[in-house]
């Protein structure tokens, strides 16, 4: 389990340093192209819900895991706990 954690933040911390990195972007390209500043606008408004929408579904799975998942992580015990759900 510790390395599907590890997968998870890596994800989510590339996800935010894209996000920062487009918005930066974007910001430059609205100061020096005026007449598309309204795409660009927009565009920021679309990252800013992806990026809420991808914290959220991180977040969701974290919770899912700490409820449903035992807390040491074992394999066996993991699916002990599926078979006696699933029973």
């Amino acid at each position: 389990m510790p390395i599907i954690n590890d997968m998870g933040t890596a994800i989510l911390w590339l996800i935010r340093i894209g996000i920062g990195v487009r918005a930066i972007i974007l910001l430059i390209k609205i100061m020096y192209e005026e007449t598309s500043e309204n795409t660009y606008k927009n565009r920021l408004k679309k990252m800013v819900a992806f990026y809420i929408l991808a914290e959220s579904i991180y977040q969701i799975a974290a919770i899912v895991r700490r409820y449903f998942v035992p807390s040491s992580g074992n394999i066996y015990e993991i699916s002990q706990f599926i078979s006696n759900i699933l029973s």
